[in-house]
């Protein structure tokens, strides 16, 4: 089924021992902006093994069509693994040999244009695993209404090919209502805008820079805010931007 909606990420979770695996999501932590139709989402996901066993995981971040993932990182306790893109072979050989040798490794690949699937192989029992990504998603309006949807549950999906990740459902994806989820979101127009959160208790302040944050809503129901331009007329907006070595606009 083809789709434009980007689904929550989680976790496929594979262990030899099946009775002392514990691998639970601690919390989400979502910092958004949206500049003009152009939204920059960083994702830090904390997970514990609380378990007594060693796991492998498949991290899945089903994506919409219109997003791009253009970093990612994981931190182990006090150690941070930053992803180099290499050539897929080679890669496949670096994290296989990492997985032989015991080594704790990750990697990440596009299972489909809008699928990305990230392997970590010996997540040892007491082991915190924070997963950090940074993607792009253009935001086409309709009707003249923008709108940004950040997911937290995984919806059912539909394939010909067998993949095995479409087997999550969204009965599996319930326990994510007892973690926290935290989601701080701007959004730079150049001009006079309004947004609404249609989906929580959230306020807004300013109008050419609009912000919101939320502590701790409800994992069970997605994220969605709308923003319209406060005026019918066409007119011309101004973003700038302070960088390390040069300003630009």
């Amino acid at each position: 089924q083809e789709t434009d909606a980007t689904e929550s990420p989680y976790f496929n979770v594979f262990s030899t021992d099946t009775t002392g695996v514990d691998f639970s999501l601690v919390s989400t932590d979502v910092q958004a902006v949206i500049s003009g139709v152009i939204a920059n989402v960083v994702v830090e996901q904390t997970y514990y093994n609380q378990g007594d066993s060693v796991v492998d995981a498949t991290y899945v971040f089903p994506m919409s069509t219109q997003a791009a993932i253009y970093a990612m990182e994981m931190q182990i306790d006090d150690r941070v693994i930053v992803a180099e893109i290499r050539r897929k072979e080679e890669a496949d050989e670096i994290f296989n040999n990492a997985d032989t040798m015991g080594l704790t490794a990750t990697l990440l690949e596009q299972q489909r244009p809008n699928v990305f699937q990230m392997s970590l192989a010996n997540i040892n029992p007491g082991d915190s695993l924070i997963v950090r990504m940074t993607y792009t998603e253009l935001i086409s309006p309709e009707q003249g209404v923008y709108q940004f949807v950040f997911p937290t549950i995984v919806g059912p999906r539909y394939t010909a090919g067998g993949e095995p990740w479409v087997a999550q459902t969204i009965e599996d994806s319930l326990a994510v209502v007892n973690t926290a989820l935290n989601i701080n979101l701007k959004i730079n127009c150049g001009m006079n805008l309004s947004a609404t959160c249609i989906s929580h208790d959230a306020t807004f302040n300013g109008n050419a820079s609009s912000t919101g944050t939320i502590v701790n809503i409800n994992p069970g129901i997605d994220f969605i805010v709308n923003y319209t331009l406060d005026d019918d007329e066409i007119k011309t907006g101004l973003l700038l931007y302070e960088g390390v070595e040069e300003n630009f606009f």
